[in-house]
Order: C-alpha cells, then sequence, then structure tokens
C-alpha cells in the first residue's frame, strides 16, 4: 500500500507457497521476491514488521483453508493466455486442457459457440437424473382437497420432432498425443458439418449426419509437413429424450442469455446495465435470472427465477485503507483485515469472476515476478497487457485463494492470487445481517409479490424471444419456448385441529397462526418444576427478579406448576465465572438451569452450553438481559421462554391427530463442524409416543465433511428401543424425513443410509421389519407458483400441494406450500419419496407431511419442513456451532437443544 505501509508489504521472510497468478489467466507464477534476513519476533515493533498470524500459521500447516462455494470460480478464470498459432495446432484463447476429460457436456457447450475457437471447457458432466420411484408406484398424484388453478415459472419447450444429435469418433493416424494438435487439424474439415458441432480431440457431436458411416480425411501438419490421416466414425444417434439433450437445450439457453447481453456470474446470468444502487449502504444490487431446461412429467419445461445479488461499490483496496486508518499497529490492522475479509466472497471488476478469500499474502505484492508461458512478467505488466489496467499502489498486499476441488482436478494446486485494488465485495456482512434498516432497505427492491413476479417474467422471456440475436441462436437449433408460464391444477388441504391440554382443541383457519390460541391456554402436558436454578450478574438482579415474577404469572394459565428457583448472582457473567457456578450447583436433582446473560458473545453462550450438555447434563435456557428489559416484549418473551422450558424438560405442548397408530416419524439433518476440517455433525430425531409430540434425539460426529450419514445404524436401533420403552411395541411403521441432500446424492442414500437402516432393524431382531418410507426434503427449490384470484395473482393458500406438471417421472415427489406468507412471494418445500414400503396413497402422504409442519414447539405456526427435520437441523447446529461432542445420553428424550 501507498505511503506509510510499504514497509508492510515486504516483511515476511519465510517464503510462501507458489502461487497461481493473475485469476485471468496466468499460468502458474513463480514470485521472484529478494531474500531478506529473518527478524526476531521480539524485536519486530512499529508497522509493517511481523507476520501477521493466520499467514504464520498457514506456513506451519496449521490454518484450515476457507473453502469456496461451488460455482463461485468456473475454470477459464484460472486458464494461461495462450497465443493463435497457424502451425495445424488449435488456436485455444482461455482454454483449460485436461487430459483425460472428455465430458460430453464440455463438447456440447462447445456446440453452441460457432467460432474458430472453442470456449474453454467446463467440468460439468451429463446427470442422469437418477430413478427413484418404487417400480410398483403407478399413481404419484393425490385427491381430495379444495382445487386450485396456478401459474408457475416454467414455460413449455417446443422443438422440431425429427430434431436428432449425431456422435461420431475421430482417430488419428499416426497417432497425435496432443488435444490442441488434433483439435487444429480437424478444424480444417469444419465444412463437412455446416451446422453446428463440438469436438474434444476424439469425440465430436453435430447436427449434421454424414453421408457414409465412416468418412476418411486428411490434413497436413504444418510442423513438419507430414500427413495426417483422420477417421470420422459415426457411433450414435442421440435422441431428444436422451440427457444429452436436455444439458444441451441448457447450453444453448446460457449463451442465449449472454447474447441477450447478460453477464454470467457463479453460473446465473445478471444484467448489469441496470443497477440498483442503495446509497445509504454504498451497495449495488443487480438483477438476473437462475435458469435451467429439464424433462418433467410430460414435457421439457424451462424454469426462471429471478434472483439479485449485492456488490460494495468501494474495492477491497479501500476497505483495508479505512482499516489501516482506524488501527494504531500492524498486528492489530492485519488481526482486522483477516477478520473482515476472509471467508469473504470477493468479484474482480476486469471479468465479473468470483472467488472466496482464504488468505492475505502481506509479503507478496504487484511489483513481484512471476513466471508465465512466455517468460517473466510483474502483476502489473501483466494486467496492463491483458486488461488494460494500470495499478496505482504497487505496494498492496495480495489476497489469496485457494484451488477449489475442480481446480485441483485439473491440476491447478497452487494459490491464486488477487490484487485489492481489482476486487469488490460481494454479499453482507454480520453487521448488515444484524441491521433491520439495512433489511429493510434491500427488500424493498428485491422482494417481489406473485402478481409481480409472474408479470416480470413473462415480459423478460417475451424481450428474450424477439431479441434478433437470440431468435437467429435458437432457430439454428430449431428450439423455442412459450412465452406463457405453464399452468398446474393444484390441491388445498383442509385446515387442522390443534389438541392441548384438558382437551381443548383448536381449529386452525387459512393463516395456520395460532399465536392467540396460546394465551390462557393449557398445554398438552407439563412437567412439574419443582428444582432449578437461575444465574444472574449481580448488576442485574432487578432484571432477574421480574423475569421470576412475570414467569410465574404466565406459566399458571399453562398449568405449568413451578416452584421458587436457587437464585445464584455472580460478579461478572465471563465464561469462567459461569462455567464455575453451573458446575457448583447442578446435581443429579436439578432439573432447569436458567442463565440470564448480557450480552451475545458466542465463546460465553458455548461454554454454558458445554457444561450443560456434556459435563454436567441438564437442560438449559439462555436468555439475554437486554430482550428481558423491553418493557413492550417482556410478557411475550417470557411467555415463549416458559413454552420452551416445558418442552426442554420433556413436555408436550399441543398435538395434531396423525392417525397412523405404532407409527415413528423421523427427521435426519446434517451440518458442517465449525471447529474442525472435514467433520461434520449427523443429528437425528424421531418421535417416540402415540400422538407423535415426544422427540428422541441423537446425533453422530462424521469424519468426512459430507451430508450422507454413515453412522445410523445405532442410531436408528436406539430410536426403536425407546419407542419400545415407551408404548411396550416397536413401531411398525417408521417414516424418515431427510434434509440436506442434493439431487446427486439421491443414489448414495438409496445405497448408503437405507440399508444402515435395515440393518438396525435386524440387531432389533432378525424377525423385525417394519414398514419403512424415506422422503428426501429440499428447501432450495426455484420453482414458484402463483394462484390466479378475483385480485390477480397471489400466493398459494397454506398447504397447497402441487403434484402434477413440474414432478419428474422418475420420482414419487410434490411440492408443499406449507405456510402463509403475506410479503413476496411463498418458497415451496419439495419432498421426493425415494423408499416406500408403506405403501401409502399419495395424498396420506401429503397430509402427514404437512401435519407434521405444524408440530415445531418454537413457532406458533406452521413451518417450510416437517418438525423432526427442523429439531434435527437446531441439534446439528447446536453441536456443530458450540458442543463439537455428542451430547450426554441423559438428554435424549428432551428437546433441550431448543
Amino acid at each position: 500500500m501507498s505511503g506509510r505501509s510499504r514497509g508492510r508489504a515486504r516483511t515476511n521472510t519465510v517464503p510462501q507457497p507458489t502461487p497461481v497468478a493473475a485469476p485471468g489467466e496466468a499460468a502458474a507464477p513463480k514470485v521472484t521476491t529478494p531474500q531478506r534476513a529473518p527478524i526476531p519476533p521480539v524485536e519486530q515493533t512499529g508497522r509493517g514488521r511481523g507476520i501477521a498470524p493466520e499467514q504464520e500459521r498457514m506456513q506451519s500447516g496449521q490454518i484450515s483453508p476457507v473453502s469456496r462455494s461451488s460455482g463461485e470460480s468456473p475454470p477459464q478464470q484460472h486458464s494461461p493466455p495462450r497465443t493463435s498459432t497457424t502451425s495445424g495446432r488449435a488456436s485455444v484463447r482461455g482454454a483449460f486442457a485436461q487430459a483425460g476429460t472428455s465430458t460430453v457436456i464440455g463438447q456440447i457447450e462447445r456446440m453452441s459457440l460457432r467460432e474458430g475457437e472453442p470456449e474453454a471447457k467446463r467440468e460439468m458432466r451429463i446427470e442422469q437424473v437418477y430413478r427413484t420411484r418404487p417400480e410398483d408406484r403407478t399413481n404419484t398424484v393425490g385427491t381430495g382437497g379444495q382445487s386450485v388453478k396456478l401459474l408457475c415459472n416454467y414455460f413449455k419447450i417446443v422443438n422440431s420432432p425429427d430434431w436428432v444429435l449425431y456422435q461420431y469418433h475421430v482417430d488419428f493416424m499416426p497417432p497425435i498425443e496432443s488435444r490442441r494438435m488434433r483439435l487444429g487439424l480437424m478444424r480444417n474439415h469444419d465444412h463437412l458439418f455446416p451446422m453446428n458441432k463440438a469436438f474434444d480431440g476424439s469425440t465430436l457431436y453435430s447436427l449434421t449426419k454424414l453421408q457414409n458411416e465412416t468418412t476418411e480425411v486428411a490434413s497436413k501438419r504444418e510442423t513438419d509437413g507430414a500427413i495426417i490421416s483422420i477417421k470420422i466414425k459415426r457411433i450414435a444417434e442421440i435422441v431428444p429424450e436422451s440427457p444429452n439433450f436436455v444439458h444441451l437445450f441448457n447450453l444453448v439457453f446460457r449463451r442465449c442469455l449472454k447474447l441477450y447481453g447478460m453477464k454470467e456470474i457463479d453460473r446465473n446470468y445478471y444484467d448489469l446495465r441496470n443497477k440498483i444502487t442503495i446509497e445509504r449502504y454504498n451497495l449495488e444490487m443487480i438483477n438476473g435470472f437462475a435458469t435451467s431446461i429439464a424433462l418433467y412429467e410430460h414435457h421439457l419445461l424451462l424454469n426462471a427465477e429471478m434472483i439479485h445479488k449485492l456488490l460494495h461499490k468501494t474495492s477491497v483496496y479501500k476497505v483495508m485503507m479505512d482499516i489501516y486508518d482506524k488501527t494504531r499497529s500492524d498486528n492489530e490492522f492485519r488481526d482486522a483485515c483477516s477478520n473482515e475479509l476472509i471467508g469473504r466472497v470477493v468479484m474482480t471488476k476486469y471479468n465479473d469472476k468470483t472467488y472466496r478469500i482464504n488468505d492475505i499474502a502481506w509479503d507478496i505484492k504487484p511489483s513481484d515476478k512471476f513466471e508465465t508461458l512466455h517468460g517473466t512478467t510483474t502483476f502489473i505488466d501483466y494486467y496492463r497487457e491483458a486488461y488494460k489496467i494500470e495499478i496505482k499502489d504497487r505496494m498492496q498486499p495480495l489476497l489469496s485463494i485457494l484451488p477449489s476441488a475442480k481446480d485441483k482436478r485439473r491440476g491447478l494446486t497452487k494459490p491464486i492470487l488477487l490484487v485489492p485494488e481489482l476486487c469488490i465485495l460481494t454479499g453482507v456482512d454480520e453487521r448488515m445481517r444484524m441491521d433491520f434498516n439495512f433489511k429493510k432497505a434491500v427488500e424493498t427492491f428485491s422482494k417481489v409479490g406473485p402478481s409481480d413476479r409472474c408479470k416480470r417474467l413473462s415480459e423478460f422471456v417475451q424481450r428474450f424471444k424477439t431479441d434478433e440475436k437470440v431468435k437467429g441462436e435458437l432457430s439454428r437449433w430449431q428450439m423455442d419456448f412459450e412465452s406463457r408460464p405453464a399452468e398446474i391444477n393444484g390441491r388445498i388441504l383442509q385446515f387442522e385441529t390443534l389438541l392441548f391440554g384438558r382437551d381443548v382443541l383448536k381449529r386452525l383457519n387459512e393463516r395456520a397462526d395460532w399465536t392467540n390460541d396460546l394465551k390462557g391456554c393449557p398445554l398438552l402436558k407439563t412437567i412439574r418444576l419443582n428444582n432449578w436454578i437461575i444465574i444472574f450478574p449481580q448488576n442485574k438482579r432487578n432484571t432477574a427478579t421480574q423475569f421470576l415474577q412475570t414467569f410465574r404469572s404466565v406459566s399458571k394459565p399453562m398449568e405449568f406448576l413451578t416452584q421458587a428457583p436457587q437464585e445464584i448472582s455472580i460478579p461478572r457473567d465471563n465464561a469462567e465465572s459461569l462455567v464455575n457456578a453451573l458446575k457448583s450447583h447442578v446435581n443429579q436433582s436439578t432439573q432447569m438451569a436458567v442463565v440470564l446473560l448480557t450480552s451475545k458473545r458466542k465463546d460465553i453462550y458455548d461454554a454454558v452450553k458445554r457444561v450443560c450438555c456434556l459435563e454436567s447434563p441438564v437442560p438449559s435456557q439462555v436468555v439475554t438481559t437486554k430482550i428481558l428489559e423491553d418493557e413492550r416484549k417482556h410478557k411475550s418473551i417470557v411467555t415463549k421462554v416458559a413454552i420452551q422450558m416445558n418442552a426442554k424438560l420433556g413436555g408436550e405442548i399441543w398435538a395434531i391427530n396423525i392417525p397412523l397408530t405404532d407409527t415413528m416419524i423421523c427427521g435426519i439433518d446434517t451440518y458442517h463442524d465449525s471447529s474442525k476440517k472435514n467433520r461434520s455433525v449427523c443429528a437425528f430425531v424421531a418421535t417416540y409416543n402415540q400422538n407423535k409430540s415426544r422427540f428422541f434425539s441423537r446425533a453422530m460426529i462424521q469424519e468426512t465433511h459430507q451430508e450422507l450419514a454413515y453412522n445410523l445404524t445405532l442410531t436408528v436401533k436406539s430410536a426403536c428401543e425407546h419407542f419400545y420403552r415407551t408404548n411396550q411395541t416397536f413401531p411398525k411403521r417408521i417414516v424418515i424425513y431427510r434434509d440436506g441432500v442434493s439431487d446427486g446424492q439421491l443414489q448414495l442414500v438409496m445405497e448408503s443410509e437405507i440399508p444402515q437402516i435395515q440393518k438396525a432393524f435386524n440387531l432389533i431382531d432378525s424377525k423385525y421389519n417394519p414398514l419403512l418410507s424415506f422422503i428426501v426434503v429440499k428447501k432450495r427449490v426455484n420453482a414458484r407458483f402463483f394462484a390466479s384470484t378475483g385480485r390477480g395473482l397471489e400466493n398459494p393458500p397454506c398447504g397447497t400441494v402441487i403434484d402434477t406438471v413440474v414432478t419428474r417421472q422418475e420420482w414419487f415427489d410434490f411440492y408443499l406450500v406449507p405456510q402463509c406468507v403475506t410479503q413476496g412471494t411463498v418458497n415451496p418445500t419439495h419432498f421426493n419419496v425415494v423408499y416406500d414400503k408403506l405403501n401409502l396413497a399419495p395424498e396420506l402422504y401429503q397430509k402427514m407431511t404437512y401435519k407434521m409442519c405444524h408440530m415445531y414447539y418454537n413457532w406458533p405456526g406452521t413451518i417450510r419442513v416437517p418438525a423432526t427435520c427442523q429439531y434435527a437441523h437446531k441439534l446439528a447446529y447446536l453441536i456443530g456451532q458450540s458442543l463439537h461432542k455428542e451430547h450426554h445420553n441423559s438428554l435424549c428424550d428432551k428437546l433441550f437443544y431448543l
């Protein structure tokens, strides 16, 4: 950095790993920073001295790299620049050659380019949709309920019926090892394929059918004048229903989006010409579309969803300089920069690619040199020649990004270096997330209602189709799609009735919200609280006294009977004082520990939970004094705390009628442990009473950093045994809702998790064989539905089910709208029954799923997923964020993690 910061950029004397230079297209560089004598740590004083702690840990191999999110760094970003030649070699600008990756998707992608030089191959695969629909399941459409007419954000694809893609295999004699040379030799015969084609060096795809099955041609190799024979053999005809064509449709459409003037960022396309400025926060919002084409029940459909992205108007360099001005020492500056930037996603100004920062290379600066295919150059010269950009501060440190798994598979293993001056931050930080006014400002532009959303999507499709460049590209592929969104017949499930204490029944309305019904209503089952403690700071005694008074008043109508707690005041609510107080006063007869904190510090919260969940197991309730001191919300907050406490003790708040006796309904979710790389938490929650209102919870630590659970056998066995202790019978039916699984993991789930569950049955008894159904839950979907009413388009009513048109032929699946949303457009949840031995009618699965969305005790309304999934998420989050160990067995029959 200029001025004061120059010394800082050259202080680290420990050599860095050889980085990959300039993310545009530089080869793996070798930085030639001059060697300097090490400075003893005790002598490092003032700014510009010493190694940042994060840098030091990275050099010693102790730092845990932050992985980039999927799709943040397209492979073209790291490609070395290559100049065109006329020697028979392929002239490939920006192409990243990867040996052995001749995936069809890369070949088809280049097919739509019609350019002399193929675009860089993406690392994408043609994904066969894994069939999970049971063989004997013929009917996947439910009956009953109120019919509702819906529109959706899907558009029907129209294509010519005689459209066939031809696949050829190309041989060279003598054999040619260089892929680039094979591409160049084959380009001399482009006249054979007047229509679009794709060639990866051995396999060629085209819409042109050569007259003969085998065609032989020859090319002259310009490097030595040798004549190379080329044999082109037609080996397959690919019909439009094949996965190859589905991917081709997607790639053609993405190509059309580029022609339409939209810019690709993170695999989605945005319109950078119409940015929305949020001046107060110095941000810009860009709007775009996430699109995909797939084969559904009866038709190929285009799904188009509006998306938004936030960009900071200031560069990362400006952020670092602002931090520099606010700090007093070099170590403080470096720590502050690391805390602010590491883990954040940045976008490069010159080519709009995104990366996640892993570290800051304090000892490397833009004036350092690195090696390319054409010699040695500096970062400054590289950006000047490649992008016509002049870097102003020649002494600024560089941002270090670890290559992704995909990059490593391409042979790119060194860190990628970015210049802060040329990067801007994307997304929001924690301060913005906590800022209510910020959320409101963003939602003004991002929350779009059903009517406006459908209108904008339809207008976009219409404008898109009439663009001359897009029309030309679509016509070359004989491809078209309808302008009007697809219509669907949905069904609205009946309103549910909840059961409270003293057999009080509450019938819900269309909003599925029973906040007011809870007031003065007895809970279904309460646990008498006789022995409990409350810990609070000395200076918050009045807050604690007021809390206890209100707690007694609100718990009486609930019939939640309590004795006065043991009050424990501590000088300060730091971690050490709280841990000592808990260990001193919690014993085997303690039923509950309530802790009042003056701050939301994570380390203090974690310390409390570790004692209460691991060392001295007892249900615990942590409340901040600030929220209790809000007089307007005080009673409401204490009421919610009382309900939570009863649930944590093993009580039941309400129940709903699910007429399946001896049935255990389970939920599974995973969460990646924040304390250790490559470790995940898998949580399993199951109902264990006939009302499905009490829950058994277990968690497993996985050392594989993957979503799939590999330790289910013993967990399912223990849940079944707990069910037996309560009901004197093992469950005859088991329904498992599995959250956190992508479509690409369905086969792994079928082949790994379900066999583990079945193994648990054999461990209980060789003759024990309950009926099992396994349902995959997916919240992150781009499907949107709009109900047509007399007032225009609105969100579908709560309880709307969609099981036709946009469901898949290979699946037994449905969408459910379980919540009532009054602002923006509601997000439906997708359910896929991948294993089905209960053989229930489709409407029974749908009704059971909707009923379970009512059973989350932390919210007096429906939630997006069945309650067992949400409980599993809460448990996995607690262990992954705070405990980092499996909780004590004595807490398994309590919702201690609410």
